[in-house]
């Protein structure tokens, strides 16, 4: 599975993670997890497939999280 840096941000905001909660779920500081989003480091492939299984996250899974995402979006 392909996540953008713009999918972990939907991903936190829709779980109502913090930097820390995220960082810890990745096993990364939440300092890391913050370059991430600031576009200052990569959001690699380990990571990427962390999340993927942790979450257990599918295509039909973060669909339906962008569309809650976006729906509720300020």
């Amino acid at each position: 599975m392909t996540l953008t840096v713009t999918d972990l941000q939907e991903i936190k905001e829709v779980y109502g993670y913090t930097l820390v909660d995220l960082g810890a779920l990745l096993g990364v500081s939440d300092a890391h997890i913050n370059n991430i989003l600031k576009g200052k480091r990569r959001f690699t492939e380990r990571l990427i497939n962390r999340l993927v299984t942790e979450l257990d996250l599918t295509d039909s899974k973060l669909s339906r999280i962008k569309s809650i995402y976006h729906e509720f979006k300020r």
